[in-house]
């Protein structure tokens, strides 16, 4: 994801293609009732025409999914 100097804001999405059988694992997971997710996206920062000055990126990200969804 490459960012300008500008002060926009960038948003990370999550996405994964799941074949029904990972499907009937997390709903067997879950038990009828929430799935809870951690994320740990980590990457390296920095300019793009810089080398100089890149830094690792590290976070963590927690996400429940109800059992309605």
């Amino acid at each position: 994801m490459a960012q300008t100097n500008g002060q926009g804001q960038r948003t990370l999405d999550f996405q994964a293609q799941l074949t029904p059988r990972q499907m009937l694992a997390l709903e067997d997971l879950r038990d009828g009732g929430a799935l809870a997710l951690q994320l740990q996206p980590f990457g390296v920062g920095g300019l793009a025409d810089d080398l100089v000055g890149h830094s690792s990126l590290q976070g963590d990200g927690y996400h429940t999914i109800a059992q309605s969804d």
